[in-house]
């Protein structure tokens, strides 16, 4: 038996004659073997296994009593939310109604609001006082001229 098929049989829980016989003549494979058993986790207890088993039902009744609990909690601020919506269309329309009943009743009429002007002082700036400007000939007066099209180019 070869080393490589030692080691890839040294994983499995029960070892055969021939991997025995193997470990007895290599060193390097009985030190293998060690860091192996050393590395390996203890075995799964009665406890451990009944626990294990039980594992998925146990994590889903949990998930499901917050998963209700975070709905539950969602729905509440849902409902504060609507209710906070209908005060507000409520009131915008108890508004208009008072505002409209006023109106015809004459308490108010747009010719009896009186507005009053104020007039605002603006202060007068001194012009500023400007240089003359240096402009010379080729500055001010300049002609752009398009290329004409040469019989070559038609």
């Amino acid at each position: 038996m070869r080393c490589d098929d030692v080691l890839l049989e040294l994983g499995s829980p029960a070892t055969s004659e021939a991997v025995r016989a193997h470990l007895e003549g290599c060193a390097e494979c009985r030190s293998t073997a060690v860091l192996i058993d050393l590395a390996a986790l203890p075995p799964v207890s009665s406890a451990e296994r009944a626990g294990l088993e039980g594992l998925a039902s146990a994590t889903q009744a949990r998930w499901r009593s917050q998963e209700h609990r975070r709905v539950e909690g969602a729905g509440r601020w849902q409902r504060l939310a609507q209710l906070a919506l209908a005060a507000g269309v409520g009131a915008l329309l108890a508004t208009g109604a008072l505002s409209w009943r006023q109106h015809r009743a004459g308490a108010v009429s747009p010719s009896a609001v009186t507005f009053q002007l104020v007039a605002l002082e603006v202060p007068v700036l001194p012009e500023p006082e400007l240089d003359e400007p240096n402009l010379s000939d080729d500055e001010v007066f300049f002609e752009v001229s398009w290329p004409q099209p040469t019989e070559g180019d038609l």
